[in-house]
């Protein structure tokens, strides 16, 4: 499946350098963008047409409440996200 992707966006550093690792041979297809750079690049034009956010991800590095704040400076947007966390322990997330 990894074969078929243009390319492999990481906004985390230890996870973009365990996928160089674990994909050599599809280095070319990996990325890593620190989350200010996708943050700043959200309203340019290229990217209106893309409403739906999909966060997945290491559960133990994800900062919640910051999600919880993009996705209510953003109401036009839809937000999914992925996780293992149980539903009482997302509160939080509920807008």
């Amino acid at each position: 499946m990894i074969r078929n992707i243009d390319n492999l966006i990481f906004i985390g550093h230890k996870e973009y350098l365990h996928g160089m690792n674990e994909f050599k041979n599809i280095m070319k297809k990996l990325n890593f963008y620190h989350l200010e750079s996708i943050i700043n690049s959200l309203g340019k034009k290229d990217n209106e047409k893309k409403t739906i956010f999909l966060f997945i991800g290491n559960d133990s590095n994800r900062d919640f409440k910051f999600l919880k704040q993009l996705a209510l400076n953003m109401p036009e947007r839809k937000f999914v996200v992925v996780t293992e966390q149980k539903e009482e322990e997302l509160k939080i997330l509920k807008i």
